[in-house]
């Protein structure tokens, strides 16, 4: 068995067993239970499964606006799942009543699949197999994401968006058929777009950047053109469809938030009060409360293998001699994808509006649509520790003196047991949580007052429940307490 294999075996089997620990419920009975039936929970399993029962078409959701409709990218329908699965359901109707738990068998699976991916990472940056499979496995653990299901966004909860496009152009590094690069890309990006338009929008900045940043090198410019190329198609053609396809007018271009849920040191370097584990209690003090959509916390196993870093780069001066390998692999696409990472985190801290720019955002296009510029900061979740692991596995491979190996030795260790032990405190919290509520769109899962209202619900009587205009959020421009 090849190397490669061997790794991703061993990262499916960990994986796995960390479903079986924490999620084995979720896992097995996934349609009997709501992640999350408060705020927008029940609404966005709505949303999913009445586009698969009753919509005709592709790009319209009925259940809201009637009789109007809205337009399937806004009510958190995830487009591309739900007409798949409509089409599932033309031959095999009864997965219409299946809908609730396919939507959490693709949150809880996000995990495995995002694992993988950075496995498969890992692997492009020469780690160890050993090391890849047992990395990738707790970075995977530790994303922010595995929490957007109990935020009831069940779409961002699928995780391994970043991880697969970070595959992607590092695979694209040593391509020898440039352009299959750019229509990987372009079919990755399209789909997450579809599934969700923050995730897609991550995953073409992630490219678009990581591209853009081989300007100055002629060379590299033209190697990397289709990467960039790949992406910026995607988002026109999306673009281009949603104009044609959306009939509504007037949709704001302020939504509520972009001040409000933005990346802090705080959230960043500690873990919310409802989740820290007693260690991080202990060594980060009381972590004051956080908005949920400001969760970026990077964790203490990495800001261990960060703090530690410098000294290493210190003493093996690992610059003094020309990588072996031409550049083909850590040096070739760590730095552009780190240096990426971290330009996202600056939009994640709202930068540079924040800083006394705020009348700028007013004036600045498709930025400005993004309300919850914190979630920028999930790629610097994943890109950091992949980027730490390969290159405490590099600096080990060059150290000369056995203190140095083993001291090299001692911090990874360290850093990957603080996350294995953070990442099974969090997913104690997220497991025990994820199976508090029944599926109430089964009969079987309803009370008995429950089932009265269905019973005494006139079908024949009003569709739609029309509101008085208020608003609680409702954009930059306009909030009526």
């Amino acid at each position: 068995m090849s190397t490669r294999n061997k790794a991703l075996l061993a990262t499916l089997l960990l994986s796995c067993c960390a479903l079986m620990l924490h999620h084995r419920e979720l896992l097995f009975n996934p349609n009997s239970h709501m992640i999350n039936t408060q705020g927008d929970g029940l609404k966005n399993y709505f949303t999913f499964a009445w586009h698969v029962r009753h919509d005709t078409s592709a790009f319209t959701f009925s259940g809201m606006n009637a009789p109007f409709g809205e337009h399937i990218n806004y009510p958190d329908a995830q487009p591309l799942a739900s007409n798949a699965w409509r089409g599932v359901a033309g031959i095999w109707p009864q997965a219409e009543e299946q809908s609730v738990g396919l939507v959490n068998l693709l949150v809880v699976m996000s995990i495995p699949l995002s694992a993988l991916f950075l496995c498969l990472a890992l692997i492009e940056l020469r780690t160890p197999w050993v090391l890849a499979a047992v990395g990738a496995v707790l970075v995977a653990l530790m994303s922010m994401q595995n929490l957007r299901g109990l935020q009831a966004h069940y779409a961002l909860a699928y995780s391994w968006c970043i991880p697969s496009v970070i595959w992607l152009g590092l695979r694209h590094r040593r391509a020898s058929r440039k352009w299959h690069s750019a229509g990987w890309a372009f079919l990755v990006v399209s789909c997450w777009l579809w599934v969700h338009v923050y995730l897609g929008f991550i995953a073409a900045l992630v490219l678009l950047i990581w591209a853009g940043l081989s300007i100055p090198s002629k060379r590299a410019r033209a190697h990397n053109f289709p990467l960039f190329l790949g992406p910026f198609s995607a988002l026109v053609l999306f673009q281009v469809i949603t104009w044609s396809t959306d009939t509504h007018s007037g949709r704001t271009e302020h939504p509520f938030g972009f001040f409000h849920y933005h990346t802090t040191w705080d959230t960043l370097l500690r873990p919310d009060h409802m989740w820290t584990s007693p260690l991080a209690r202990e060594l980060l003090g009381t972590c004051t409360p956080q908005a949920a959509e400001q969760w970026s916390y990077l964790g203490m196993g990495t800001i261990l293998l960060v703090a530690c870093l410098p000294f290493f780069l210190l003493v093996q001066r690992p610059f003094k001699r020309a990588d072996p390998d031409g550049g083909s692999g850590l040096w070739a696409g760590a730095p552009g994808l780190l240096v990426t990472s971290l330009m996202l985190l600056l939009l994640a801290f709202a930068a540079p509006y924040r800083w006394g720019f705020e009348e700028l955002l007013w004036d600045t296009p498709v930025v400005r649509q993004f309300r919850a510029p914190s979630r920028f900061s999930w790629v610097v979740q994943f890109v950091l520790p992949l980027v730490l692991i390969a290159w405490y596995a590099h600096l080990h491979g060059r150290a000369e003196r056995p203190l140095g190996r083993w001291s090299l030795r001692g911090a990874l260790v360290l850093g990957l047991a603080l996350m294995a032990y953070e990442a099974h405190h969090l997913h104690l919290f997220i497991g025990d949580r994820s199976v508090d509520e029944p599926n109430v769109f089964l009969v079987s899962s309803l009370t008995a007052e429950q089932l009265e209202l269905v019973e005494r619900a006139n079908e024949g009587g009003p569709r739609a429940i029309v509101s008085i205009p208020y608003f609680h959020n409702g954009a930059e421009e306009l909030m009526v307490p």
